[in-house]
Order: structure tokens, then sequence, then C-alpha cells
């Protein structure tokens, strides 16, 4: 039962305050390095802050590792401070003890308040592109869901209403029962800059509708060393958060740079499509690949590198080349493919196309820069961003689809002859394993077929558009 008095949950602390930290009563599985996909290695070298969150996390520890911590909820404190010591009840840490990492709980407000607990980094002196990156978690199977916001700010000022924030990301944790590890590029260079992370949700609070109990552990600071952080499958970066906006609304992932990546550890299949040497893919190669991933969540979209803002060295123009793959790393099947984009030009080529997802289903994307040498250029590096946007789709189980009405200029259509069909009210589908607008011969009625190119009566098939064209 969730919404629990205040009395009850007094009583409760009495006897442990951490058993009301969450909402669930699911446990996560624990989730060890080697079997997380998207975690990044870090050099030794290259770090400038690490915390494992292995010792104590209470407000006294984390002010004590120089870390500083505030409540802005909308109404007076609850039970629980903003963070403390996880609750192995919850789930069990993302590494070292069951306990080991810090923990946001929606008992942290009264009644149905708005949460927004701040956990502010030490200052950190780094470059322009430096990452910072941090494992998060909410309890497994959850409804009430818990987002997180991410913030810069390069002043070394970490009170929450100093006006030099910069908002990095904003997103909703993941209820699946793993960690996930979010990475992000210093926006700006700075001596004492801040990074900060924010469990913030309106509604929130024992009789609200979001929050249950956020996790954060294994943070890191590192620099952009040379040989790309993102260089591998195994250390790609998550970009889930660009999915799941608005139709037609445009998201914007980094910017990234693929100069010095390489090659290593990529899959030979897939990116046969690439274009090299001029273009007409006669001998596709890989150069300076940097890799992505994101999870599924049923529906479709468009998907394309370009310029955006923070951008101050725009890859040679534009030019990139997509391969898209479902599995692991390691065994990836290869899902899709593009070397020039529908926004290509005859000055810029960037990579870009259109698929459905299936929800839950984990996908890795590779990122090359185009070999233009033997047509005078040289291999595309530097800066881009990742552009994402939902496309309306429509599966073929959609009871808006309609078959709608064709007409024809001929009825006998012999060798030499064109045939012009025109439709009207029909709605095709645009997901699926067959999907678009096609005319087929077949020697009987292929009505309700599920799989129309391999009915018995098939003849012969015509395709006019494939995939349909988008739905306005």
């Amino acid at each position: 039962m969730r919404k629990i008095s205040t009395l009850i949950l007094l009583m409760t602390c009495a006897v442990g305050v951490y058993a009301q930290s969450s909402r669930s009563t699911n446990q996560t599985v624990r989730i060890q390095p080697s079997a997380l996909k998207n975690y990044v290695p870090v050099s030794p070298a290259a770090v400038i802050f690490t915390d494992n969150m292995d010792t104590v996390n209470s407000i006294a520890g984390l002010v004590a590792r120089g870390y500083a911590t505030y409540f802005r909820g909308s109404g007076a404190p609850g039970i629980l401070p903003e963070w403390g010591q996880g609750d192995p009840v919850a789930y069990s840490s993302y590494n070292g003890p069951d306990s080991g990492y810090v923990g946001s709980s929606y008992n942290s407000v009264l009644n149905s308040d708005n949460l927004d607990n701040w956990l502010c980094l030490p200052p950190q002196n780094v470059a322009l592109g430096d990452s910072f990156s941090f494992f998060v978690s909410s309890p497994l199977g959850s409804i009430f869901p818990d987002s997180v916001r991410v913030m810069f700010n390069p002043t070394g000022a970490t009170l929450p209403e100093d006006t030099n924030w910069i908002e990095l990301d904003n997103f909703k944790s993941l209820n699946n029962g793993t960690w996930q590890r979010r990475a992000y590029a210093a926006p700006a260079a700075s001596a004492t800059a801040v990074f900060a992370i924010r469990h913030s949700v309106v509604n929130a609070g024992p009789l609200g509708s979001n929050s249950d109990y956020l996790g954060v552990d294994q943070i890191d600071v590192f620099n952009a060393i040379p040989g790309t952080t993102f260089d591998d499958c195994t250390a790609a970066v998550d970009i889930t958060s660009g999915f799941g906006g608005a139709i037609g609304v445009v998201n914007n992932m980094g910017p990234y740079d693929n100069t010095g990546a390489t090659t290593v550890n990529d899959p030979l299949l897939g990116w046969q499509c690439f274009g090299e040497p001029d273009g007409g893919a006669a001998a596709p190669e890989l150069n300076n690949t940097v890799w992505f991933t994101f999870t599924g969540d049923g529906n479709s979209y468009f998907v394309e590198s370009g310029n955006c803002a923070g951008i101050t060295n725009y890859i040679d123009d534009g030019d990139t080349q997509f391969a898209l793959y479902t599995g692991s790393c390691g065994t990836l099947t290869p899902y899709k493919c593009n070397e020039d984009g529908p926004n290509s030009t005859a000055s810029t080529y960037p990579a870009g196309f259109q698929f459905g997802t299936t929800l839950g289903t984990v996908y890795y994307l590779m990122v090359d820069g185009f070999n233009a040498t033997a047509i005078g250029g040289g291999v595309s590096s530097g800066e881009f961003c990742i552009k994402i946007s939902q496309v309306a789709s429509v599966a073929c189980s959609s009871p808006t689809v309609t078959t709608g009405t064709a007409t024809q200029n001929v009825l006998f259509l012999c060798s030499g002859d064109t045939l012009n069909v025109q439709t009207a009210g029909a709605v095709t589908p645009t997901t699926g394993t067959y999907y678009g607008i096609s005319w087929i011969i077949s020697s009987a009625s292929i009505t309700g077929s599920t799989d129309p190119l391999n009915d018995p009566s098939l003849i012969a098939t015509y395709t006019f558009s494939s995939p349909a064209p988008q739905l306005q």
C-alpha cells in the first residue's frame, strides 16, 4: 500500500529509517561491471576525479569528501535527508558493498510536494570535452518514476540559485533492474567546474504519483585524452535520453568528436554500404569510429548527424557514416546502414536514417568518418551531434490501416506500356517486417496474409515506395 500515513512512517523510522527509502518491495539484480556493456573503463592516467561511493555516504560523509548537498523541495523536508547511504533492501550497489552507493528517497519530502535534491561534486579543473559519468538506478518494476537533471557550473558555485548553471540532460531513470551509465562532455573549460546530479521530480513524496528511490554510484571525471573514450562498442555513450520526445521535435545529443578514434574491435559486417573510395561503395572501409548505445521504446525515429550549439570544429564536410546493430558487443547483428542521409547536399554529407525500435531492445550505433583520400580529400574527423526525432508510425495491426481505393490508366498491361496507379483513402503501415506501398500479382486473393512475399499464390511484386511515406 503506497499511501502510508505519517504516523506509520515515523514509527518505522524509529526501527530503521532506511526501510522507507523505497516504495517498491522488489530488489534489482546486482549488475557486475563485466556484464554492463556500456561501461567505459577509465585509464588511471586520465582520471581527474573518481568515487566508487563505497564509503560513508551520509550528508556528513559526503561533505567530508568535498561534495555539497542541497534540499530544494517545494515544502518542508521529509523524514529522510536529501541524500544518504544506499539501501540494500531497495537494491544493491553497482559495485562494492551492497550499500555502497548514495540514494535519494521520495521520503525526503512530505505529502505530494515537488522533490529537488542536489548532489554537487567537488570543483574540478576540466578542459572542454572532458567527461563526467555516473551510474544510476531505480527500484525494479517501480510505478513511481524518478527523473534526473544533470547540471554544470563553470564558476565553482554550488548553490542551486546561482545563475550560471547549465543543464546537460534531463532523463527518467530506468526501472528494469540495471544500473545505467550516463556520460557527458564538459561544455566549457574551467579550473573550478562543478557537476551536479539532481533528483528532480514533480508531484513526488509519499502521497504523490511520482518518485521512488534514486541510486547513484561510481562517479568519474576524466580527461578527453588521445584515443577517444567511446572508441569501442563496450565503451559506447548512452544516448537513450534523446529518445522519447514529441513527434517531429529534434533532440540534439553532443557534441562528440571522432578525432583520434580508431577501429579497434569493430565488427566485420554491417557497414558494407559505406562509400569508399569515391562514394560508390566499391571498397568500403572503417577509419575513426565512435560508438553510441540506446534502448528502444517501441517507437520509430529519424536519426542523423549534424551541426549544433557548442561545436567549434565541425567534422569535415559533415561527412559521417552510420551502422546500426542489435545484440551484444562481440556478437552484434547488423540492423541498418547508411552512407549519405536524406539531408545530404552537394557540399555536406551527414548520415541519417529512419527505423523502428523494439521496446527493451538495446541498439548500438557506430559512426565513422568518410575517407575521401581517393577524390582529393582526407578522412573526415571533428565534432558532430546526434540528432534524434520521433516520427509518426503505424503498425500492420493498427485499426487505422486501410486498403483505400485505387485506379489505374490501363486494364491490360503489355510490354512497353506504362502503368499509372492512383490511390485514395489508404493508410499504409510504416513498421513491421513488411511495410510500404507495393502491388502484387497473385493467382488468388492474399487479403489478410501476414507474409505476402512468400504466399504460394505470389507471381510477382513491384514496389512503389518502401518504407511508406511518413504520416503527416
